[in-house]
This record gives C-alpha cells, sequence and structure tokens, in this order.
C-alpha cells in the first residue's frame, strides 16, 4: 500500500510511465485520452501502452495525449482497417509495436512491410526487430509513386482523426509567375 500512495498525487492521479489495460475485454479505446487526463498527472509522459488481448476494434483518438509513447501492445484484438492504424502516424517516438493476432495484420496483403512505410521509425514489429532491409524496402515504398498513392487515404485519415479534414495544399511546382 505505500508504494501505491507514493505514486499518487494529492489530486488522486497517478505517476506513471507504462500503463498496462491487457486481457480487460475492452471493446473501445475512444476515451483513452480523456480517461488518462483523469487518472496520470503527465500522460504525455507515457512510454509504454499495453492494450493487448481485448475485443479493440477501432483506435480513434485514443493517442492525441501520448506523444513520447515507445512501446505499444495492440496483439491479440479484432483490429480490422488498416486506415486505423493511420492514427498512430503522429507517434514519432514508437519504437515497438505489436499487432499479430488482428484481423488486419493476418489479411492484408505485405502488412509488415506496409506499417514500416507508414511508421518508418519502428525498430521492432510484432515481436521481430526491424531489419536494415525492411526500413529500406518501407522507405522505398513510401517515396516510389506506388506507395504514395496507397498511402494517401491513410494520411487523408490521420489529418481527419486531427480534426484537419481538408487535404493539404498542392505542391507547388516551378516558379508561379
Amino acid at each position: 500500500v505505500a508504494d501505491v500512495e507514493e505514486g499518487v498525487k494529492e489530486d488522486r492521479r497517478y505517476i506513471a510511465v507504462h500503463l498496462r489495460l491487457d486481457n480487460n475485454k475492452l471493446t473501445s479505446v475512444a476515451t483513452l485520452s480523456a480517461m488518462l487526463e483523469k487518472l496520470v498527472v503527465q500522460p504525455g509522459k507515457l512510454t509504454m501502452i499495453d492494450l493487448s488481448s481485448n475485443h479493440i476494434t477501432a483506435l480513434g483518438n485514443a493517442f492525441a495525449t501520448t506523444p513520447a509513447l515507445v512501446s505499444l501492445a495492440l496483439h491479440d484484438n479484432k483490429l480490422e482497417d488498416l486506415g486505423e492504424l493511420a492514427t498512430l502516424m503522429p507517434l514519432s517516438e514508437l519504437r515497438k509495436l505489436t499487432l499479430y493476432g488482428n484481423p488486419v495484420a493476418d489479411h492484408t496483403p505485405s502488412f509488415r512491410s506496409l506499417i514500416l512505410a507508414i511508421l518508418p521509425h519502428l525498430r521492432s514489429l510484432d515481436v521481430s526487430t526491424v531489419t536494415r532491409r525492411e526500413a529500406a524496402a518501407g522507405e522505398a515504398f513510401r517515396n516510389s509513386a506506388q506507395g504514395k498513392k496507397a498511402l494517401r487515404p491513410l494520411h487523408v485519415r490521420r489529418r481527419a482523426a486531427e480534426g484537419r479534414d481538408s487535404p493539404p495544399p498542392p505542391a507547388r511546382r516551378g516558379p508561379s509567375y
């Protein structure tokens, strides 16, 4: 009890960097950001969240208040839509991600390569170290015309989740007179 009391501030929020919500039969994490604001003193300092072995079907804006997230366990859930993973794109510190055991991982062709294209900073995906060759292939795909076309809907989805519904202005080509 003493350890728990030391970890709780007077306003009854926890001082934490890791959060384990695995095996809780959660179906939604839509209110995760709001919940974190109420439970954790500085949710922006969370570095690890384990949401594995639940029944989560969508991510929404769940990680909007956790920019320092380094490790995220989402394996063994019910994620089916690749677009849901677009909301992870702003997590530039994310290095470890688990998605195995989700329909999206099992049924998306070249899933690992695609994830590495949208999350190039990952060092471990599904408990397997990202090789230099995989990272290079992800970067090549991301920069190719085919990759840009395939990833465009994910970027649009990410902007919509961030509240920026309109697409970015078109890139300027050459000088305008």
